[in-house]
């Protein structure tokens, strides 16, 4: 198959704008003082072979391709012949869930995310369902690239990279042996430490009513939210009363006095553990024990539903689809 003439001059739109601002670049070539992953990883690499390791292999890292061609649209990502010419990238990984955006388009690719044991029901949107007259950048590319920016429509690089979370990090690069720190969220208030997932999975709108993202105004542009930053002062959360995937923020913060004093990644690990799923430190029940496991909810878990004995699957597998933390 071969790209469109449209295909072609979005595809070299996008490129152009990772060009601009590609993982490689020194301070100053990316607005915001973002130089991409794979500056970070000159170094980290090998200081944290392990923990790169499994921030590769997450969906974090996987969850948008700029796609090269109409062929690799259809033949990689299975996209109709109409959308795969039109389309510049992909939400998703084989394997899971994959959503197509076009230049006024959002189409269903695959639902590989119907799994009824992360996701409870099945969606009822079918593959092949599609959105039209949508700004997919302007809708998508808030949270599934890092460093986008929205007045020049351009993201530092495709996914969710290390200066997702830890901020921009030209300047920690250029300084002399890295005096001047990145973003550290573990090391960040709970309130503040949680708003860095919050960016994204939360459902609201930004400060000027037109982004379902955070969007931190200065006087050049209308930058990314940076980690560390108050997420209320550029984020009018909508306070969803139903569940939502990637809506886990929003609905934390109602429970606020419910689940005081609990952090994200009391639970998830953001690098990513392998054979995991949701990105859980521990995919047994034994995580959900660490908090749910004294008195009479561990009596319960012991006698699930009087059985006589724990239950095989683990808590999350049900738990999960009630979103509540």
């Amino acid at each position: 198959m071969k790209p469109s003439l449209n295909h072609t001059i979005i595809a070299a739109g996008m490129a152009a704008a990772l060009a601009a601002c590609s993982p490689g670049d020194r301070t100053g070539q990316a607005p915001g003082g973002y130089a991409g992953s794979a500056a970070c990883l000159a170094c980290h690499a090998k200081r944290d072979a392990e923990l790169v390791r499994c921030w590769q292999a997450s969906r974090h890292h996987k969850t948008l391709t700029i796609l090269r061609d109409a062929e690799q649209a259809a033949h990689e990502f299975g996209l109709p012949p109409h959308e795969a010419r039109e389309a510049f990238a992909v939400i998703g990984s084989a394997g899971g869930p994959r959503v197509a955006l076009g230049r006024d388009f959002i189409v269903i690719a695959s639902l590989g995310w119907q799994d009824e044991d992360m996701f409870g029901p099945p969606h009822e949107v079918l593959t092949g369902t599609a959105w039209r007259g949508i700004d997919a950048a302007e809708s998508c590319l808030g949270c599934h690239s890092t460093g986008y920016s929205v007045s020049r429509r351009a993201v530092v690089e495709a996914g969710v990279g290390c200066e997702a979370c830890h901020g921009p990090g030209g300047r920690h690069i250029d300084s002399a042996a890295g005096t001047c720190e990145t973003v550290n969220p573990a090391r960040l208030d709970l309130h503040r430490a949680n708003m860095v997932c919050g960016q994204c999975h939360s459902q609201g709108i930004d400060k000027t009513g037109k982004y379902p993202f955070p969007v931190k105004p200065t006087e050049q542009a209308l930058m990314p939210f940076i980690p560390g930053d108050d997420l209320a002062a550029y984020f009018t959360d909508a306070a969803p009363m139903r569940n939502g995937q990637g809506w886990e923020y929003s609905l934390l913060i109602q429970a606020a006095e419910r689940y005081a004093g609990q952090r994200c990644t009391d639970c998830h690990d953001s690098h990513n553990k392998p054979g995991t799923t949701a990105m859980l430190k521990d995919p047994t029940s034994e995580l959900c024990l660490t908090c749910h496991g004294i008195g009479n909810q561990r009596l319960l878990f012991e006698n699930h539903w009087g059985l006589g004995n724990a239950i095989e699957k683990p808590c999350w597998q049900c738990h999960r689809n009630t979103h509540s933390h």
